[in-house]
């Protein structure tokens, strides 16, 4: 199984780099493997969405209008 254990993205000259680190643990939970990286470039418009979605309310919530 793989866990997600961290991610960020940032706009490259190529478009929007997606990075992340995971974990792997076997059925008994056991983590067999961390700190695992992987990036690639985000070609999926709904997921480009989400990523422009996650960083509109961070800058609203950082000028106080998340009510």
């Amino acid at each position: 199984m793989i866990k997600i254990t961290n991610y960020n993205y940032t706009t490259v000259q190529e478009g929007v780099r997606l990075s992340y680190t995971y974990s792997e643990l076997n059925s008994s939970g056991d983590i067999t493997s961390s700190n695992n990286r992987k990036s690639f470039i985000v070609v999926d418009k709904d997921v480009l969405g989400k990523l422009k979605e996650v960083k509109e309310y961070l800058e609203n919530k950082e000028n106080g209008e998340d009510k």
